[in-house]
């Protein structure tokens, strides 16, 4: 019975950060050398005139450090878990080269069709605590799922199940991802209006026609094994880090679900759209979607939750799970 819905190519280098760095070093230089300088490398004025830290600072805080041969300056498994044979769950601290903490909890699942299925969990008009749909339907672990609104509470974006479209794609002038759960896997794609017909998925992508449960977010991540964020065709913010939560798929049909941690200055930074894509491609992964990220990101497995969501966050403790609109569920066939 299906989940029900409830009341690669390696790294690339990248010679622009490989420039924005030499340029750094120069401006650096330059400034150690001017006579009129005074202070540290963060804090010198020259003069008359307009002050070189300014540019410096401003050039450091505006270049994305988000290509996957950069970002991270190094990582370490911090805790790992062997759920049954077929999933595998990881807690990595990855350190930018800013020496910034970020915190990826990473859960790889196998046996997809043979002993698991993956669908999507919901609720009409009400927003449920992810934990509460882990316990319900028994799921042996969930993510927080698509984007939703609060007034009315509803989902925003497309909701499928049994093969039934319930909330449809996202209206408006921008097309965007989502992800299709089938028998023996899922496909990431962007999936439009005009791929629903009479409360279902009619797609002309022959891989959605045999998919029990949708669920609409985005933007797509990696596309072929390609970063493909689409941040101004879908409509997002390319470069703000934040807590992260994103689905993803290798050729073999391994399932890799991400929880990024952030907005804990002294926990995990956060990422941004490009680095969540750099991350997947660096686990060799062919397909990814960005789902509901900020203060809804969150991982349970077994009914534990094993991240550390950012929402209500006080003095530096944890914070609490937030209420969602669905999530995505990996159950027992």
């Amino acid at each position: 019975m299906y989940p029900l819905f409830l009341p690669r190519i390696a790294n690339p280098i990248h010679y622009d950060t490989i420039i924005t760095m030499m340029v750094l070093v120069v401006l650096v230089l330059f400034l150690i050398r001017e006579k009129d300088c005074y202070a540290g490398l963060f804090f010198m004025v020259k003069k008359p005139g307009i002050s070189y830290s300014i540019v410096l600072i401003c050039w450091i805080g505006l270049t994305p450090w988000s290509h996957a041969d950069s970002w991270w300056a190094s990582k370490s498994v911090e805790e790992e878990k062997t759920v049954s044979p077929e999933i595998r769950y990881q807690r990595i601290l990855y350190k930018t080269i800013m020496s910034e903490p970020v915190r990826a909890h990473i859960l790889d699942v196998t046996g997809i069709g043979s002993k698991y299925l993956f669908g999507v969990l919901g609720s009409y008009g009400a927003l449920i605590p992810p934990t509460v749909f882990a316990k319900q339907s028994g799921a042996v672990a969930v993510v927080n799922g698509g984007y939703f609104s609060t007034h009315p509470n509803r989902a925003m974006g497309l909701v499928a199940a049994h093969g039934r479209v319930l909330y449809p794609p996202h209206a408006g002038n921008h097309i965007r991802g989502a992800v299709g759960f089938h028998p023996n896997g899922i496909v990431v794609d962007w999936i439009g209006p005009e791929d629903i017909r009479e409360n279902r998925i009619v797609s002309t992508k022959e891989s959605w026609n045999s998919c029990y449960a949708a669920l609409g977010a985005g933007p797509l991540l990696v596309k072929r094994g390609q970063s493909r964020v689409q941040t101004d065709e879908e409509g997002f913010n390319f470069i703000q880090r934040a807590p992260r939560t994103a689905i993803g798929k290798t050729d073999d049909e391994r399932i890799v679900l991400i929880v990024i941690d952030g907005r804990q200055p002294d926990w995990s930074a956060g990422v941004t759209l490009g680095e969540l894509a750099d991350l997947f491609l660096s686990l060799r992964t062919s397909e990814a979607l960005n789902l509901d990220g900020g203060g809804s990101s969150v991982m349970v497995i077994q009914n534990q939750i094993v991240n550390r969501p950012s929402d209500n966050t006080l003095l530096g403790a944890p914070g609490q799970e937030r209420a969602v609109a669905n999530v995505v569920a990996l159950l027992d066939k």
